[in-house]
């Protein structure tokens, strides 16, 4: 994903640089920011990425940049997990106003008929998603993210299967009792 990947930091090792200050600092400031997880290794969301990087995007004019992040179904699900879909509304809306982009209108429309399902967990935002008209990008937009989740838990359990597998201490005294039985059985 073009929103999801990157490191906990950034920079020259001294952590991310968060100068907000000048026309210069625009892109730098983007660019931190895009690289930066959509979630911490702990799982819990990166407000400061999820709550600024819309912000950033249109302050530097970036359209392109804005209409890939207001439209990545990572991005958009991760917000409103982290109980920010009103900010992404208004993300979407501003946005909208700055670019003028009808994408973020069908976006904006789609958002504001799923949110109280979404908000209530009584549905995912994929799900949401995928239940729009096949013809959709919204959809299309859904099922290639579900596409890529497939891949990216294919490669994981390919990745898991190539490396030695260590018992886990949780394993440990259920195998204890197996061999228990096996050695106390009649023969």
């Amino acid at each position: 994903s073009s929103s999801g990947g990157g490191s906990d930091g950034g920079g020259d090792g001294g952590g991310p640089n968060y100068n907000f200050g000048g026309q210069q600092n625009k892109g730098q400031t983007v660019h931190v920011m895009r690289e930066q997880p959509l979630r911490f290794r702990n799982g819990r969301p990166n407000m400061r990425k999820l709550t600024e990087l819309p912000y950033q995007l249109r302050r530097a004019g970036n359209a392109e940049g804005s209409l890939r992040l207001l439209t990545d179904l990572d991005f958009l699900e991760t917000k409103c997990d982290a109980g920010l879909i009103l900010e992404l509304l208004d993300d979407l809306a501003q946005a909208h106003a700055a670019f003028g982009t009808p994408s973020y209108v069908d976006h904006l429309k789609w958002l504001k008929s799923s949110a109280h399902s979404v908000m209530s967990r009584r549905v995912s935002l994929l799900q949401a998603a995928l239940n729009q008209p096949n013809w959709s990008e919204i959809r299309r937009n859904a099922v290639q993210a579900l596409a890529r989740r497939r891949r990216d838990t294919q490669r994981r359990h390919q990745l898991d299967k190539s490396q030695p597998q260590q018992p886990q201490p949780h394993d440990l005294p259920r195998k204890r009792e197996l061999l228990d039985d096996q050695h106390h059985q009649p023969q």
